[in-house]
This record gives structure tokens, C-alpha cells and sequence, in this order.
């Protein structure tokens, strides 16, 4: 009861924001289905945080995520979802409070410095974390 408080309070926050923000830095993004997307996964998953604490940002790309309210909601997804398939790859479950974050904390800032650059990497990333079921697939970039 108390994650799905927590995941609602989560999705509301990024409410009417979150699609402006997208808007130019992840074209052809719909913010419904990241929110659908995300409450799909939070039966199993809503325990999972996100990778960044966002009062502690290490890297200019973690400010910016921190900074932007879409890619924060996609580095959401993107975390719950990479923990999603490295479980089902392997049959075993993790320990959901401390995801594996080395995609967010060393892939993205060695290949991106700006939003477009995140908005496309996550897209990647969470369509290969959930086999092509994310709200992403079939979406050019």
C-alpha cells in the first residue's frame, strides 16, 4: 500500500510538466504511457528507487535529468524496467532497493551531454530492458 502511494505521489508529480519538458527534448513521446507503463511494473517492481538522488547529483548529466521532469520520469521507467529483465533473464530476484544504475551512472554520461541525447538512450535502453513492450517501441528517434 505504502509503494503504491508512493508511485502515485511520484506520477503526479510530473504531471502537466513532464509533457511540456518531453515535448522538445523527446519528440513523438507520449507521457500516458510511461505513467501506464510504470504502474504495469509497480505490482512487482514499485519497490524499486530510481538510480538518482536527485539531492545529490554527482554529474552534469544526473543535474540534468534531476533538472527535467520527463527524462526523470523515463530514468524511472528505465531503472524498474532494467531490474524487470535482468530478473526474468535470469530467473533470480534481486535486491529491489539496490538496483544495478551503472547504465545511469556510467553509460549515459560517457555517451550523451545533452536531453536529446538522454531522451534516446533511455528510449533505447528501457525497449531493450522490456523486450519491445515499453512505451517506446516502434518509435523513431
Amino acid at each position: 500500500m505504502r509503494t503504491a502511494l508512493l508511485l502515485s505521489l511520484l506520477i503526479l508529480s510530473f504531471g502537466g510538466v513532464a509533457g511540456r519538458a518531453l515535448a522538445v527534448d523527446c519528440p513523438n513521446l507520449d507521457v500516458d504511457k510511461v505513467k501506464r507503463a510504470i504502474g504495469e511494473l509497480s505490482e512487482f517492481y514499485g519497490d524499486v528507487p530510481s538510480c538518482l538522488d536527485c539531492q545529490r547529483q554527482k554529474k552534469p548529466i544526473e543535474r540534468l535529468i534531476c533538472q527535467n521532469s520527463g527524462l526523470r520520469l523515463m530514468e524511472v521507467l528505465d531503472t524498474k524496467a532494467a531490474v524487470y529483465a535482468y530478473e526474468n533473464a535470469t530467473k533470480r530476484e534481486t535486491v529491489h532497493s539496490r538496483p544495478d544504475c551503472s547504465f545511469v551512472h556510467k553509460e549515459l554520461p560517457n555517451n550523451c551531454v545533452d536531453a536529446v541525447c538522454v531522451c534516446a538512450n533511455l528510449k533505447e535502453h528501457t525497449n531493450d530492458s522490456r523486450g519491445g513492450e515499453s512505451p517506446y517501441y516502434g518509435e523513431t528517434r
